[in-house]
């Protein structure tokens, strides 16, 4: 089967959403079905990803509010599908762009037999004046969708906009990494932390900072992003901006923590593919108790700890009864791990797209 995937953008780009895009395309390819991916970047280009698939880049005319566009695409799309014999629709969600132009094109796609299914990565947290107009323009026009594949069963139920959708339209597949670590057992916390993200506001690094600055404990941030000059002003000897680094230099960091912190403070965190890499090597993860797919992976005294949104006190209290463990911290470490083989890896994730009905 021929799949297009409809995506704001595509490694090399590094993201998330990002990231998904790639692990349905390895677990596509995998599965015997051919992969083209349409995403965004500064000109128009075609190249070939890791895994065989093409990737067709168009150029960004325009962003607005976190979407971008081209003028172009929706009068090129029934020509692509057609050229290429396209049977699956992949659309990243959230992407009004790319769900406008699917929606104008749906009943001509029903007649060349394409099915269309909605990835959908988070709600529109980060809006509140766009947002509630948003979802009620998305419930009117999304009936089109065969399917809705979504990361957890928390966030179907947390979602303004999901759970609004027929169930038997929601699929739940838990998403994975393309790059698992090497399982390491923890058996001693010694207050080394870690926190990776892109420095933008629903990331919580203020809160994160502010909170940890006045401790004993060493944090590490991975990541850049728009705040970081001003995050990096916050006077903190015990706080370290390492920026962007490289696969290799992160697996570095990750073995040198003992535990993984998770800062956001609202629902635009909607899973966490920075929690799934380090169950994946035994890191124990802290996380805020925000009811998404967070708290689908975070497990509070199982996993590492569950602390209230944007609650100091309630983060530096999971942190010191991380401290005060002996045998138990290594059994955080080993749950996991087992977490991740038991429900995460790539080879359940590409098992679950195969089981799908469409």
């Amino acid at each position: 089967m021929n799949i297009l995937q409809l995506s704001k953008y595509y490694p090399p780009a590094k993201g998330g959403i990002e990231l998904v895009a790639e692990t349905f395309t390895k677990a596509e390819i995998q599965n015997g079905n051919s992969v083209t991916i349409v995403s965004f970047g500064k000109e128009e280009k075609t190249y070939d990803g890791q895994f065989g698939e093409k990737v067709i880049q168009i150029k960004e005319d325009l962003f607005f509010k976190s979407t971008p566009i081209n003028y172009s695409f929706q009068k090129k799309i029934l020509e692509l599908v057609e050229k290429l014999d396209i049977k699956k629709i992949y659309v990243h969600l959230l992407n009004p762009y790319m769900h406008q132009v699917v929606y104008s094109k749906s009943k001509k796609l029903r007649k060349l037999g394409v099915v269309l299914s909605a990835i959908y990565h988070s709600d529109l947290a980060n809006q509140k004046i766009l947002a509630p107009i948003y979802n009620k323009k998305f419930l009117l026009t999304c009936g089109f969708y065969d399917e809705f594949i979504c990361s957890s069963q928390n966030l179907y139920q947390s979602s303004k906009v999901l759970s609004k959708i027929p169930k038997e339209k929601i699929k739940v597949v838990p998403f994975t990494t393309l790059n698992p670590l090497n399982f390491k057992l923890r058996t001693e916390f010694k207050g080394e932390l870690l926190a990776i993200g892109r420095m933008v506001p629903y990331k919580g690094f203020e809160f994160l900072i502010n909170t940890i600055k006045n401790t004993s404990y060493n944090l590490t941030i991975i990541g850049d992003g728009p705040q970081l000059d001003r995050l990096k002003s916050i006077e903190a000897n015990n706080i370290k901006f390492v920026g962007e680094v490289s696969d290799e230099e992160k697996i570095t960091y990750f073995e040198k923590s003992d535990a993984l912190v998770v800062s956001s403070i609202n629902n635009a965190e909607a899973y966490g593919m920075t929690i799934v890499e380090a169950f994946s090597g035994g890191l124990p993860v802290i996380a805020p108790d925000i009811p998404t797919g967070v708290t689908f992976l975070a497990k509070d005294k199982i996993r590492g700890g569950v602390y209230r949104t944007l609650d100091s006190t309630s983060l530096v209290e999971k942190l010191k009864e991380l401290e005060s463990l002996d045998r138990e911290y290594s059994t955080l470490s080993e749950n996991s791990y087992n977490f991740y083989q038991s429900e995460l890896s790539f080879e359940i994730f590409s098992n679950n797209l195969k089981s799908l009905s469409y």
